[in-house]
């Protein structure tokens, strides 16, 4: 249980203390496999948490303020590498529909985050390429459906630590444990063999 809180507020903290979450998973999983891996996916994490997301995230935690569309559609975010804003926008546009277009762009920015943090374990025999692909969509899903459940349940929790105060701070929380929950199993299979 203690691990899971130490995630879900390692992503919290992720905002504004990113090389700490990327330290502690870089640890974790060299820890548990061999030393190059730990580096590689901290190396995997700092990439894959370097591109954009605030335009999405905001969309969905705070729909209600999100009036002036126009001015939505100005902001750039995605259009770079990885060009998530293009491959969101192949499908749904955001003219046409503006927060599903933000709710696939946000699934393809989980998606693309974990394929860069796991893809050293992949490559290195410690989870299989189904496995690989699988997490992705779970971090993928996670995204806009911890959105979604910061609109439901937003928590109120501040303390020289950390803070926990509406429903941006509480999404990440809730895909922290998310986080958590691959993990938790990618740990299992390397020490259980599951």
């Amino acid at each position: 249980m203690e691990v899971c809180i130490v995630e879900s507020i390692l992503n919290r903290w992720r905002g504004t203390g990113t090389m700490i979450y990327a330290l502690y998973l870089g640890l974790l999983f060299g820890l548990i496999t061999e030393w190059y891996i730990g580096i590689l996916v901290l190396i995997g994490f700092l990439i894959g948490e370097s591109f954009g997301w605030g335009k999405w995230v905001g969309a969905l935690c705070y729909p209600e303020t999100k009036k002036d569309l126009q001015k939505e559609y100005e902001d750039k975010e995605g259009y770079g590498f990885p060009y998530i804003h293009y491959m969101a926008n192949f499908f749904i546009k955001e003219k046409d529909n503006f927060f599903k277009y933000c709710n696939l762009a946000l699934y393809f920015r989980g998606m693309i985050w974990a394929l860069f943090l796991y893809l050293s374990l992949v490559l290195f025999n410690y989870i299989s390429y189904l496995e690989y692909i699988i997490i992705s969509i779970i971090y993928g899903i996670g995204f806009p459906f911890a959105c979604y459940l910061s609109r439901k349940k937003s928590f109120n929790y501040k303390n020289k630590f950390v803070s926990i105060v509406g429903k941006w701070e509480t999404q990440e929380i809730y895909y922290g444990f998310i986080h958590f929950v691959c993990n938790a199993y990618i740990i299992l299979k390397v020490f259980y063999g599951i």
